[in-house]
């Protein structure tokens, strides 16, 4: 799902989803939440590429008012963006019965098939999420700056779970089995008042003895891109979380080749040229500074990658070797039930 601001991004990743799934039974949706004046242009390339459009406008703002009662009438909207929540009650937009659900969040790019994530079995009641970048960095026994880290305590999350505090940008459930799960950290998320991490912070409180622990090269996260050397598995979906992001240009620890997923589609369907969101020359350039200083910074602690590079290997659910295929460059995708 995604509001205007990250249609045109959540596109490109839904056309890399399509083209990573062997299966034409599978669908791939985009949900439309806040509508707007570009949506007929979306929709048509959507049917060009194999995708299923949805705008959900109307329905998304009445559902979140009834669901979050007060919360949404006190300033919810202001708080974040309602496509950050439509992802808990998603079953109530998508028509039609499904078996499975995975939800990828649109700033990511992958590099091998979904068919071994969509064939995963899932076992009932439960959902896979893979760590997050904060988690990572715990489970190698090294420090994290406070504001990248929730507030343990108030989730209620035992000591031994916090490692396993999950990223949200990757989900694998049984579809009737979200709509529970979701309800859950929904309700949690309106109890709890303002959370840190928001509707990640309500997962991680809510369900955390519904999580199982995905492979990290499933959603492996664009601070560890330059360890990919020193993985038994490179990532097969790289999310990248915070600024700056590969639609702004090349800039480290990404290359051309990352960049180049967006100005292709824009290439292949004129339509969408202008749509590529844009920084200011004064900011890319202090990006660029000041990412390329990380990046080398980080390339020479080698004691540091390698314990980081072990947790991210860490045998989990769907961390099979590495399959041989085609690098391609996605958003929800989801699984019907067999005919």
């Amino acid at each position: 799902m995604t509001d205007r601001n990250y249609l045109f991004i959540t596109l490109v990743s839904a056309i890399q989803a399509r083209r990573n799934i062997s299966s034409p039974s599978t669908d791939v949706i985009i949900l439309s939440i806040d509508g707007g004046p570009r949506d007929e242009t979306y929709r048509r390339v959507c049917d060009q590429e194999g995708i299923v459009f949805l705008d959900v406008a109307a329905h998304a703002e009445a559902v979140l008012r009834s669901a979050l009662g007060d919360a949404y009438r006190t300033g919810f909207s202001g708080r974040i963006s309602a496509a950050t929540l439509v992802r808990l009650v998603i079953s109530e937009f998508v028509p039609g019965h499904y078996q499975r659900m995975l939800y990828i969040d649109g700033d990511t790019q992958i590099y091998a098939s979904l068919d071994p994530l969509l064939q995963q079995d899932i076992p009932v009641g439960k959902f896979f999420a893979a760590r997050d970048y904060m988690s990572v960095m715990r489970r190698a026994g090294l420090s994290i700056p406070e504001k990248f880290s929730p507030d343990f305590d108030r989730l209620g999350l035992p000591p031994a779970r916090r490692d396993s505090y999950f990223n949200a940008g990757v989900i694998l459930s049984g579809f009737e089995d979200w709509k529970r799960i979701g309800k859950t950290a929904l309700d949690y998320f309106v109890a709890s008042g303002t959370l840190k991490f928001h509707d990640q912070d309500a997962l991680n409180g809510a369900c955390w003895e519904q999580h199982l622990l995905l492979a990290s090269r499933w959603n492996f996260p664009r601070q560890f891109m330059h360890l990919r050397p020193l993985l038994r598995d490179r990532p097969d979906i790289i999310h990248f979380m915070a600024n700056p992001k590969p639609w702004h240009g090349a800039i480290l620890p990404w290359g051309t080749r990352e960049h180049r997923a967006y100005t292709e589609v824009v290439r292949r369907h004129p339509a969408l040229a202008g749509d590529i969101p844009r920084l200011s020359a004064l900011r890319l350039n202090a990006y660029r500074v000041k990412s390329t200083y990380y990046h080398l910074r980080g390339q020479l602690d080698r004691a540091q990658n390698r314990r980081i590079a072990q947790v991210l290997d860490e045998p989990r659910a769907g961390a099979p070797s590495r399959r041989g295929g085609r690098e391609v460059a996605a958003d929800p995708a989801f699984q019907p039930p067999p005919a």
